[in-house]
């Protein structure tokens, strides 16, 4: 097995003398730094984007790019399921390779969403990294940041009952308490009907106007749904 110290050298080896293994892609279409993103080897993304710049001879199928457009091209490749790089190291939360990734990318380009309609930011959101979360949203300007139905990455944190990563994204995003989804739910609908108090007094304590907020589908604010859970639960008790 090749050590972690030995391996970036390793690879950098094998891409001197084939630099077209950078943009070879497995039978998921993942190029290598989707894989390096996914297990968290921050050196070897860094090593893989300045690679890029470093390839010759039509390797890249793009002659005469400079870094940055060489680097930005390989960041932007998709896999079968349209994430990037970054989409999967979203997933897998290592900050550190997220910042790797995000160093190089114009902090105005906004995220693609993947097949399942997740950006990045949401992504982080959904699988509670608030570290990933808030180098997500600090690092860029981008205000693609949804996720399917129609949710924002605040709807994710809410759903997944997680008070740091709402504040995070109400500090940098506080006008997503009043987005409702596909049916109209706010995030404060969903950490309402959770129960999760923490989230629904961090939403509160941001903007108090989102509790007279209905969703289109049953036309009922904070207080119509709470006052309805109440009634069911002493009819079951």
């Amino acid at each position: 097995m090749i050590k972690r110290e030995n391996r970036s050298d390793f690879i950098e080896q094998i891409l001197s003398k084939c630099p077209s293994l950078l943009l070879q892609t497995n039978a998921k279409g993942q190029t290598p730094l989707h894989v390096a993103a996914r297990y968290g080897h921050s050196a070897i993304v860094k090593l893989l984007i300045k690679s890029c710049a470093k390839a010759r001879d039509g390797d890249l199928e793009k002659l005469e790019m400079d870094q940055v457009t060489a680097g930005r091209e390989m960041l932007r490749i998709t896999d079968q399921e349209s994430n990037t790089a970054l989409h999967v190291a979203a997933e897998y939360g290592d900050v550190e390779t997220v910042e790797g990734l995000l160093k190089l990318e114009d902090p105005d380009f906004l995220y693609s969403a993947n097949t399942n309609q997740e950006t990045p930011p949401y992504i982080a959101a959904r699988s509670g990294d608030a570290g990933v979360l808030s180098i997500l949203l600090k690092k860029s300007k981008s205000t693609a940041h949804g996720g399917p139905h129609g949710r924002t990455v605040l709807h994710a944190a809410a759903m997944g009952e997680d008070e740091e990563a709402t504040r995070i994204i109400l500090q940098k995003e506080g006008n997503l308490t009043k987005e409702g989804d596909e049916d109209g739910r706010t995030p404060l609908h969903y950490a309402a009907h959770l129960g999760c108090i923490s989230v629904v007094e961090e939403l509160l304590k941001w903007d108090v106007s989102a509790a007279y907020i209905g969703d289109t589908k049953r036309g009922m604010t904070l207080l119509e749904q709470s006052q309805q859970q109440q009634v069911i639960c002493s009819r079951t008790k």
